[in-house]
Parts: structure tokens; C-alpha cells; sequence
């Protein structure tokens, strides 16, 4: 479950029974906006990687004012994508 705080801070809950929850989203996780322009992730602050369940705050460097939209993307085994309108 992904919760935008602001355009570039994301509140991240993440719960399996399957596998251990052992990345780092730092290294997976990848913000875009509608310009084109990309944003790594500055910081994690939240659960250490491994166990079942994870949550914490993804944080990236302020997003461009002109961005319409926004669309944070998680790759692990799988590419996980989720998009918000911002104006």
C-alpha cells in the first residue's frame, strides 16, 4: 500500500506470508513526473530490510511545481506502478 504524504514523500506498507521482505526500496524504487524527468529516492525511514512486513516513508528530492502528475515506480520480482494527478 503506497500513501502520498506530499508529491515526494510516500508512506509505504508492504505485508506478505510468502517471502522475506529483504530490499531496499532506495535501490528499487523510482519516482517519475509527466515532464519527463526522473527523481531517485533521497532516503528510507522506516523497517530494515527482511521479515514479512515493512513500512516507513520513501522520501525524494522536491518534485518540478509544473508536474501534473506523478508516477512512482517499485521494482522487486515484480514492477509495481501507481500514478497521481497533482493539479
Amino acid at each position: 500500500q503506497v500513501t502520498p504524504i506530499n508529491p515526494y514523500e510516500f508512506q509505504i506498507s508492504i505485508d506478505t506470508h510468502s517471502v522475506d521482505l529483504d530490499f531496499n526500496l532506495t535501490q528499487i524504487s523510482t519516482l517519475h513526473d509527466d515532464l519527463g524527468k526522473d527523481y531517485n529516492p533521497l532516503k528510507w525511514e522506516g523497517s530494515e530490510p527482511g521479515g514479512h512486513h515493512r513500512s516507513g516513508i520513501l522520501k525524494f528530492s522536491p518534485i518540478d511545481n509544473n508536474a501534473k502528475s506523478i508516477k512512482l515506480v517499485i521494482t522487486d520480482s515484480a514492477k509495481r506502478e501507481f500514478m497521481w494527478d497533482l493539479k
